[in-house]
């Protein structure tokens, strides 16, 4: 069945649970019992593997996605969820209704730790079984581990320092090394953890992909130096003051290069080196502009570098 046959399909049973508008008596609630999962034309399983993972893990090749083993493409159609709080019956309940709507590929985007990033390891059980779940019924699974939004560290923060209980770790997992290695822990619990059987998810071929971090980067909205802490800002400004002096051989040679242009954190006798706004960096372009941006470049490239070596030499 087409694509686009699915798209209007699954629009139509969407547009069936629309809330009833009071002002309009010829609406109603739509609450139906729950789907049987009977013999329908309009079930989709068929289109889906008898299982994920049947033909191979999902890979990427030229401008497609193939099913390693066979060689054959596969389009994919992609919902969030279902939510780790379902277990057993209900789960498996939603796994296959979502299989008859000709969902293939789901995204499980929720966090593994508590609002200080410490792990909680009674979520790679629940995650182990959706993901048993959804490949019983041909569903493939992306997980999303990571997004700053969950995260609000404690004023007494071992390796977020700085934060306050109220503030969201923006940018943080890009340049602070203590950060990154409690990141790696988590992805390690989540695919290195066997499950009853003995099985890892890393080595699950219903496992399709995993997305490193949800909306954050240098060159998003939410990066604001004003706005990082103290102690993080330090790191950050630290670390851009060590790569002007590899490439110019000292702060000093890089400000003379930039004709004097300075900003808030400036701190050139502790080697730091301070940002900008985004604005200004995007509509003026001068050459310490062009430095700040080419830094904050390489630095976002090599945690997404590192962090695709990380994955691939624990197995996936």
């Amino acid at each position: 069945m087409s694509h686009p046959l699915r798209v209007q399909i699954l629009l139509c049973l969407l547009s069936l649970a629309l809330p009833a508008t009071a002002a309009d008596p010829e609406w109603f609630d739509f609450q139906p019992a729950p789907d049987p999962l009977q013999e329908s034309a309009l079930d989709l399983r068929r289109l889906n593997e008898r299982f994920a993972g049947e033909k191979g893990r999902i890979i990427a090749r030229g401008e497609e996605f193939v099913h390693a083993t066979t060689g054959q493409s596969v389009r994919l159609w992609a919902v969030n969820g279902p939510s780790t709080t379902l277990t057993g019956d209900a789960l498996r309940q939603c796994a296959r209704r979502l299989a008859k709507y000709g969902v293939n590929l789901s995204r499980l985007h929720g966090a593994l730790f508590d609002r200080n990033g410490k792990l909680d390891a009674a979520k790679v059980p629940r995650m182990q079984e959706t993901v048993a779940a959804l490949k019983a019924e041909g569903i493939h699974t992306l997980f999303s581990i990571y997004f700053p939004l969950w995260m609000t560290p404690s004023a007494d923060h071992p390796w977020l320092k700085g934060y306050d209980g109220k503030q969201h770790p923006f940018v943080a997992l890009m340049f602070n090394p203590e950060f990154q290695e409690q990141y790696r822990g988590w992805w390690k619990a989540l695919l290195l953890t066997p499950d009853a059987q003995g099985r890892r998810l890393v080595d699950e071929p219903a496992l399709f992909a995993l997305e490193i971090q949800n909306e954050d980067s240098f060159f998003f909205w939410t990066f604001n130096p004003d706005q990082i802490p103290g102690a993080q800002r330090q790191l950050l400004e630290t670390q851009f003051g060590v790569w002007l002096k590899q490439k110019y051989g000292s702060l000093e040679n890089a400000l003379s290069q930039w004709k004097g242009s300075t900003s808030k954190g400036d701190d050139p006798a502790s080697g730091r080196v301070g940002f900008r706004p985004l604005w200004n960096m995007a509509h003026e372009k001068t050459a310490r502009d062009r430095d700040t941006v080419r830094f904050l470049f390489e630095t976002q490239r090599n945690f997404y570098v590192e962090t695709q070596r990380f994955l691939r030499e624990i197995g996936f």
